[in-house]
């Protein structure tokens, strides 16, 4: 795979060739990017991106997944601040990403992940057309 950043991470200097090579500091316009043929759409720490995740999976393909951990809270173009009585801002900002989702054509699936975080849930996307066996 290939890894998209706004700016070169000094652990990227800790890795021969093989990956660094793969490690592309670039912007990413969330309304036009395509990444075509790949499988996933990762988004870790994608920040601004998460919500853009699942239309940019769309874009790729129709067989490609994504796979988001939804940290700081993002909407479009600016920072989410909605809450839904009853729940944490951030049980609400994961409907929302949801929602992104399920209208970009996923079913959305929720992970909670074993990492030391407040924020450890992990969404995953499928196309809606996907059999369980071609997954």
């Amino acid at each position: 795979g290939v890894g998209y950043d706004r700016q070169k991470r000094r652990i990227w200097d800790q890795y021969g060739e093989a990956t660094g090579g793969r490690l592309v500091v670039e912007d990413v316009d969330p309304e036009t990017c395509v990444f075509e043929g790949v499988d996933w759409v990762i988004g870790n720490h994608s920040d601004e991106l998460t919500p853009y995740i699942p239309s940019i999976a769309r874009r790729c393909g129709p067989r490609t997944r994504y796979f988001v951990i939804p940290c700081c809270l993002w909407g479009f173009g600016e920072k989410y601040t909605q809450k839904k009585h009853g729940k944490t801002r951030y049980e609400t900002y994961l409907e929302f990403v949801r929602q992104c989702g399920e209208g970009a054509g996923f079913r959305v699936f929720s992970e909670p992940l074993r990492i030391p975080s407040t924020k450890n849930y992990s969404q995953i996307g499928v196309p809606n057309h996907l059999a369980a066996a071609e997954l």
